[in-house]
């Protein structure tokens, strides 16, 4: 089975674990990417459900056959209409343009560079015609595109919408509140995500910020572009990276150019390698301390890459003892 989204309707996505059949050998534990399988009693089991991609690496793995994936398989066209203010989503739309399945189609729109702090007639900043799209992208640099995004999905006919936070500056969390409300009162599926690369087929932003959410326009966009997701290969007789194939990029393709850096570096140097590379690639994401994570959203997005790194090569990784002098055991 093809690791893609559907949705059945009141039914969460996430593959069925049978545990009658289920010996508690424990390799699809040690293969979870994302580490949203332990084993429980002696059994598999999904303990942490919102780190779950449904990638299929447990069910391909399992040699009795305990876990499937049930939900068909869906692949759908979609126009995506992004609004760009700056170089920063220039690039992204690039990238997703470069990168995007068969069938996607991306149109980008300019607002005014310079808006007023509060917004009465969106007409007043609007064309009067904007191109279809299911889907709205919104990579504004300013508190007044975010009051725009209502009109703009009215005009587009777009059923969803996200709006990255990567600087609370351009989306403060008063006005994000503000724009659910507006977005859920017409019907269309809203996301915040904090930062972008937080974003999953399921959830959005890290930790007990997390926050779910069941909409097939944007898991279909979520599976190829946001929490970065990489398949390592080791050459386990030299113990370096042999090969990285990214599965899901960044939105921004710092996990393309990650994945490139990664090639032949140590096994032991992989992680910290990903978190400097990370750091060298153009990064919209704030530099100022986030309240809710108390760091940087800039390190924020590189830790979210160095631990998807960490969880493929941590089979490969020797663990080392120290004793200290004089310890008796």
């Amino acid at each position: 089975m093809d690791d893609r989204f559907c949705f059945s309707e009141g039914e969460p996505v996430l593959p069925r674990i049978n545990g009658e059949i289920c010996t508690g050998c424990g390799e699809c534990v040690d293969a979870c990417p994302t580490g949203a399988l332990a084993l429980v009693e002696g059994r598999s089991a999904i303990v942490r459900p919102e780190l779950c991609s449904y990638c299929g690496d447990c069910e391909e793995l399992c040699s009795k056959g305990a876990i499937a994936r049930p939900f068909e398989v869906v692949f759908q066209d979609m126009s995506i209409l992004a609004i760009v203010q700056g170089e920063f989503g220039r690039r992204m739309v690039e990238n997703i343009g470069r990168h995007s399945p068969a069938g996607w189609e991306i149109e980008s729109w300019t607002p005014p560079r310079f808006l007023p702090p509060g917004i009465d007639d969106p007409d007043e900043f609007l064309p009067e015609e904007l191109p279809e799209a299911d889907l709205i992208l919104s990579f504004g640099e300013h508190p007044g595109v975010a009051m725009l995004l209502p009109e703009i999905a009215r005009l587009t006919g777009a059923r969803a919408l996200i709006a990255p936070v990567d600087n609370e500056a351009w989306l403060p969390r008063g006005l994000v509140h503000q724009l659910k409300g507006w977005l859920e009162e017409t019907g269309v599926a809203a996301v915040f995500p904090k930062p972008l690369c937080s974003l999953t087929e399921e959830s959005y932003n890290l930790r007990r910020h997390r926050k779910r959410y069941n909409d097939p326009l944007i898991a279909e966009f979520a599976h190829h572009f946001g929490m970065p997701k990489f398949r390592i290969e080791v050459d386990e007789a030299t113990r370096t990276i042999a090969s990285v194939e990214v599965e899901r990029d960044a939105v921004c393709g710092s996990a393309r150019f990650v994945a490139q850096g990664l090639v032949g570096v140590p096994v032991e140097e992989a992680e910290e390698k990903a978190g400097l590379l990370h750091h060298h690639y153009p990064c919209m994401a704030a530099m100022g301390v986030d309240d809710d994570y108390h760091d940087t959203l800039m390190h924020v997005s590189g830790h979210i890459t160095r631990e998807q790194v960490e969880g493929q090569i941590k089979p490969f990784l020797k663990i080392t003892y120290v004793t200290p002098p004089g310890w008796v055991g």
